[in-house]
């Protein structure tokens, strides 16, 4: 194995088994089971499975159809409420005080003229009883035409928008869908604003307890930085993989075990998934390669910890113009930030919510971000090379540009 990657996976186990990443890789379970427990709870509290009783008292309802199934709906649908045709009030009213039926209606003499309907209960009934039960009145309106027909016009339409290109299908099964590039936009931001400040300990922390020079004795400065990179890099990519694990694991038992309707037909398309992964993956390197010139910079690790979470916040500049781009996705705004590396990340996945990104913006954003992503790393051995033996004495940014020899202080510049 070469020093480099015996430096990463040092670096890749000093930030993995510790307390702070098994707190971090636990916290996102957590809070999945938490919002899954109140999805559920929710969900449950708009149901009641309770059968619905009804008095036909104009006889609109002699030879009824049953109501259809909802748009989506599994034809074993446990969600199902059964009607109860009662020949009389008092029937429906002793059937309610026995807690048979959740609610009754009655469905007055001259309902054909009026169109209303009266609702007895206790306690309010389910939202998918009530919605059972005016499905059944609507397709038993519609009698005299083909069955097949009456069903479709009431259980409902699935509403799918369509881009041109194929690039953007927003289904109305599921409204969470096209927010998912934001959401995980934004987790990815929570993820590097915990990790930059660990990437500015990995250089500060070895300058204070002067192992440096220890180090630099049997690898390279460049060597070094390099598989440190590397391996927080690595330990991030661990903690993301977890956290996609648990809200995969999450999204599956919520929606097809516990029937939460809003984790049902979750699914990214593979165009905004693709557009994602090449926006965000040098957005992680742009701010650890900054994080690394940062500690070399700077004296102490806790200097060095503010200043990267005001780089890390500098990814969150399009927040405050979140309006202007969710209106106007097509403006000159929004494609400007679309091009600037630092804001472009966010701002291409709040556009994705309304519009497919054309591939050409995509590319300029995206070679913007390696471009950046490059010359960070290169800053980072630059002023990593320059640093690392300054004990107490800040590194000056503009030495990073200039050639080797010695500094205004006399000392060695590289």
């Amino acid at each position: 194995m070469s020093k480099l990657w015996k430096v990463a996976l040092y670096e890749y186990k000093r930030n993995v088994f510790t307390k702070g990443f098994i707190a971090g890789a636990v916290s996102v379970p957590l809070v999945m089971a938490l919002m899954v427990g109140l999805f559920f709870l929710i969900d449950n509290l708009q149901k009641n499975n309770r059968p619905l009783g009804y008095v036909d008292q104009a006889g609109f309802l002699s030879d009824p159809i049953p109501a259809p199934l909802p748009v989506g709906a599994a034809p074993n649908n446990k969600d199902t409420v059964e009607l109860v045709s009662y020949p009389s009030i008092e029937e429906a009213q002793n059937a309610l005080g026995r807690g048979e039926t959740q609610a009754y209606y009655v469905i007055p003499p001259d309902y054909r003229q009026s169109f209303q309907v009266e609702l007895y209960y206790k306690k309010s009934p389910g939202q998918n009883a009530t919605t059972q039960f005016w499905d059944f009145m609507q397709i038993n309106w519609l009698k005299d035409i083909p069955l097949d027909q009456a069903r479709r016009a009431v259980s409902g339409s699935e509403i799918v928008v369509h881009q041109p290109n194929g690039s953007l299908d927003i289904s109305s099964l599921n409204p969470i869908n096209p927010f998912l590039p934001m959401i995980v936009t934004f987790l990815f931001y929570i993820l590097i604003l915990v990790n930059s400040q660990t990437m500015v300990e990995a250089v500060t922390k070895e300058k204070e307890n002067r192992t440096m020079e220890i180090l630099i004795t049997s690898v390279s400065p460049q060597r070094l930085i390099t598989g440190k990179i590397l391996g927080i890099l690595g330990s991030i990519f661990t903690l993301t993989f977890i956290w996609l694990f648990f809200i995969f694991l999450g999204v599956v038992i919520g929606g097809n075990l516990l029937d939460i309707t809003l984790l049902q037909n979750v699914a990214m398309r593979p165009y905004t998934a693709f557009m994602l992964f090449m926006v965000l993956l040098p957005a992680l390197v742009i701010i650890n390669a900054l994080s690394v010139a940062l500690g070399a910079t700077v004296v102490e690790a806790q200097e060095g910890q503010q200043f990267s979470v005001i780089i890390a916040l500098m990814f969150y500049a399009p927040y405050f113009v979140v309006n202007p781009i969710m209106e106007h996705p097509e403006s000159t705004l929004s494609m400007v930030l679309s091009f600037f590396p630092v804001t472009a990340p966010f701002t291409l996945a709040l556009r994705s919510i309304s519009i497919s990104i054309p591939w050409w913006q995509l590319l300029i954003g995206v070679v913007s971000l390696w471009v950046t992503a490059a010359a960070a790393v290169w800053l980072a051995r630059r002023l990593f090379s320059r640093g690392l033996l300054r004990y107490g004495q800040r590194l000056n940014w503009k030495e990073a540009f200039q050639r080797t020899g010695r500094s205004a202080k006399g000392g060695l510049v590289e």
